[in-house]
């Protein structure tokens, strides 16, 4: 550790660093570094983010006696982002394609640019140049008065009301003040550290010391060959010197952290897939999962929409395999036995009545409690929602009948905060509908990031960004090519340009995005003895190129791990030795008197892909039915069978189509689809009933246009519809199912198939045809002719 930062902290001074990771770093450090020196115990150091320790000044100027005309209330930042949202609502001529809620997080991220900066209103009108920038100014002026009218203030806003209490003589800091991991520090915190300084305090800047300016730098052919090798070395690192610090950064970890996350744990815990129940994984990946993907939170927001609005299969599919929800255990088969059987019926959406009429027999259970749903129409305050959504849920056995794991109770605890946090917004939103609250409280739960429990002693895998400030034993720095660094300008698209290049805004310009962008990358460099930096050569077909390094000594190098196997590749070796044998395992032949049912599907599948045949024929295994919104193509076929047969059933012979009128033959074909659907349509509802209209109409025309072709045939006899045809290939036993066998005027047979989809002749072609059926047709059934009707 630091020894500066360590006899800081030793004398009981405080430590303000410029983000939460630094501060938990430093606390860590610090209880390390007095272990090491032999200490039992120790208090805990005084270490705050500056956002924690601006507000926590901010409080304590509040307990002043003198402090009258400060503003009572600090808005968190949910309840100030509903507020823009409002404001860009009341204020904005929206198009119908804007959407307010995106644009109030823009606003929002203008508005902490703008303090930061200490840009006045007059400012932001002078220079705005565009409608965006002229609406953003104007937005502010409404923002900033309606929180002046209810004495409300922003977190951006703190750093100069502190300012003015200490100007004001209304704060005392009783101890020095050291600054940890500032860069470079923005104009309303250089104005804030000049007015602590001003009131008597001490105040220290504590820059790391830094290591030699030269690195490593390693070379690879692609991303994936550069992870794998990063990860083997940060194996070897922690195998080789435990206690010790080992970070990767990766510049681009947002778009690419589950993938880097995939081949460290594949090195690190190699059967972490398999791996059930609670542990801690051997990284700390600082891109942390949205609170909303959690199972239990998703289930939650599930639960929570069923009185007001119809879930989509997909959702309901999820409800049914959910353990979150009430008497799981007891009937978790009876679940997934209702969800197959909703599957069969083209299910569009469902409100909680309709589910639980469609799973009572299979479920009856989760059927009842979802008779017991509400259906919620009110407008109420959103603490009363919060109660409500609490009460709904304990009705529904959330979060379920087992004990939660240590990832799932900190994910309870998160989101009891969010609903206190829900119940915070009275004063902000009013009365509002339940959609309305349940639409702020998935955006506070997909904003909300669950980051799992980490190891001190894991590898630490960040950002660039994420890393200032901290030092390293083993550091290692990934995908360092023009492409990733230094990351392009990008202007704040609502603060007028010329303002932001006047003040030297962050990424106003690329010059200044280059200049941040290597005095970082130096500091990043300095934080350890020894640092690794790679490159890929290619990304996919694309060649790459190097990151400029502000180092004058770049050492070539090839890390030692990249020879040695992983476990994952020692793992598969091992049992591919293993299953060398001097016998080929061929699965047995069918027995004597064993059917394998099917007919030319049975060759199509074997023909496609062996190992499937057997799995589905031999071993009885099938693929779920793909559910979709509606009718699925092979419900569509089925349909367009049974009218046909039908049709041919009541009118075998082709006079009966020549001598009706195309009116009459309309009409009848009418009666005989509405017959034949009226059944299916009474028991569908909603969505799905509409879909079963449609389908009904279309049916109609294409078949009308299917009589068309047949009345310009010769004469023929429809001797037979949906065939049963049985034939016997190789001591195979096939059953197939001749769609239609027509009688021409000469005695000839002729087998006409049914397609509903484009089919190609290549597909019949040996040595494996793909689509064997007509092909079979043709050598076992003895027909004159084969035709297909498409």
């Amino acid at each position: 550790m630091n020894t500066d930062l360590y006899s800081e902290l030793k004398a009981g001074n405080l430590i303000v660093t410029g983000n939460n990771r630094l501060a938990r770093h430093l606390t860590l450090q610090y209880g390390r570094e007095q272990q090491l020196r032999g200490a039992a115990a120790w208090l805990d150091p005084a270490i705050l983010p500056w956002s924690v320790w601006v507000k926590q000044v901010w409080y304590q100027a509040r307990l002043n006696p003198s402090a009258a005309g400060l503003p009572r209330q600090l808005l968190s930042e949910t309840q100030a982002s509903l507020l823009w949202e409002q404001v860009i609502e009341e204020l904005g001529e929206l198009h119908p394609t804007d959407n307010p809620m995106a644009l109030a997080g823009l606003a929002s991220h203008s508005w902490t640019l703008r303090h930061q900066w200490l840009l006045s209103a007059a400012e932001l009108h002078q220079e705005a140049y565009s409608p965006d920038q002229r609406a953003f100014a104007d937005w502010s002026d409404a923002f900033s008065k309606r929180c002046k009218h209810r004495n409300w203030l922003t977190a951006d806003e703190l750093p100069a009301a502190v300012t003015e209490a200490f100007q004001a003589g209304l704060c005392d800091l009783k101890q020095p003040l050291c600054l940890v991991g500032f860069d470079e520090l923005n104009p309303a915190q250089q104005q804030l550290v000049d007015a602590v300084h001003a009131s008597g305090a001490k105040v220290r800047i504590i820059q790391p010391k830094g290591n030699p300016q030269r690195c490593l730098q390693a070379v690879f052919d692609d991303p994936e060959a550069e992870l794998e090798a990063a990860a083997e070395w940060a194996r070897d690192k922690l195998e080789r010197h435990p206690g010790e610090s080992v970070a990767v950064l990766v510049p681009d970890l947002q778009q690419r952290a589950t993938e880097v996350r995939r081949f460290f744990m594949d090195s690190l815990m190699p059967d972490w897939r398999a791996t059930s129940g609670a542990f801690l994984p051997p990284l700390n990946l600082s891109i942390g999962q949205s609170l909303a993907d959690k199972g239990m939170i998703s289930t939650a927001l599930r639960l929570l929409t069923l009185p007001w609005r119809a879930l989509p299969f997909g959702e309901i599919s999820l409800l049914l395999r959910s353990p979150y929800v009430g008497d799981f255990a007891a009937e978790r088969n009876q679940r997934a036995a209702a969800e197959i059987a909703l599957r069969s019926r083209s299910v569009v959406a469902l409100r909680a009545g309709a589910i639980s009429f469609h799973i009572r027999e299979q479920a009856p259970l989760l059927a009842q409690l979802l008779l017991g749903v509400p259906q919620w129409s009110k407008s109420a305050l959103p603490s009363s929602w919060a109660a409500d959504f609490s009460g709904l849920l304990k009705y529904c056995g959330w979060p379920g009948d087992q004990l939660p794991e240590s990832s799932e109770y900190r994910a309870f605890t998160k989101w009891q905060a969010l609903l206190e946090q829900l119940s915070s917004l009275d004063a902000v939103l009013g009365k509002v509908s339940a959609a309305k609250a349940l639409r702020v409280l998935r955006s506070l739960t997909a904003n909300t990031l669950f980051q799992t429990e980490g190891n001190p002693d894991a590898v630490q895998i960040m950002g660039l960004l994420e890393a200032s400030g901290q030092e390293f034993d083993h550091l290692w720095l990934c995908g360092l090519t023009t492409n990733a660094w230094p990351q392009s300008s990008q202007p704040d698209p609502l603060i007028p340009f010329t303002l932001q290049r006047k003040r030297n805004m962050p990424n106003s310009t690329p010059a200044i995005t280059h200049r941040f962008a290597a005095k970082l990358m130096r500091a990043t460099l300095a934080s350890c003895r020894e640092p690794v930096v790679s490159w890929p050569r290619f990304r996919d077909d694309e060649e790459l190129q190097p990151a400029p390094l502000p180092v004058a000594d770049v050492i070539p190098w090839q890390p030692d791990s990249v020879a040695a196997d992983s476990y994952q590749t020692t793992i598969f070796v091992t049992r591919a030795l293993d299953a060398v044998s001097g016998d080929d395992d061929i699965p047995p032949p069918i027995p004597e008197g064993q059917k394998v049912y099917g007919g030319a599907g049975l060759l199509a599948q074997q023909a496609a892909c062996p190992a499937r045949a057997f799995v589905e024929r031999r071993l009885g295994a099938r693929e779920l039915r793909k559910a979709v919104s509606g009718l699925d193509p092979m419900t569509r076929g089925e349909l367009m069978h049974e009218v046909l047969e039908r049709w041919y059933t009541a009118y075998p012979d082709s006079s009966s189509l020549v001598t009706m009128s195309a009116d009459v033959r309309a009409s009848r074909l009418e009666a005989l689809i509405a017959e034949m659907f009226a059944p299916r349509i009474s028991r569908e509802q909603g969505v799905l009933a509409i879909v079963t209209e449609q389908e009904a109409l279309r049916l109609q025309l294409v078949v009308e246009q299917f009589f068309d072709l047949e009345v310009t045939r010769a004469p023929f006899t429809v001797a037979g519809t949906e065939e049963p045809r049985s034939v016997s290939i190789g001591g195979l036993d096939l059953q197939l199912r001749l769609d239609r066998l027509d009688r021409l005027t000469g005695g000839e047979m002729l087998v006409i198939d049914y397609k509903s989809s484009k089919i190609s002749a290549s597909r019949w072609a040996p040595p494996r045809p793909l689509e064997p059926q007509l092909p079979l047709y043709a050598v076992t059934q003895g027909a004159d002719g084969i035709a297909i009707a498409q």
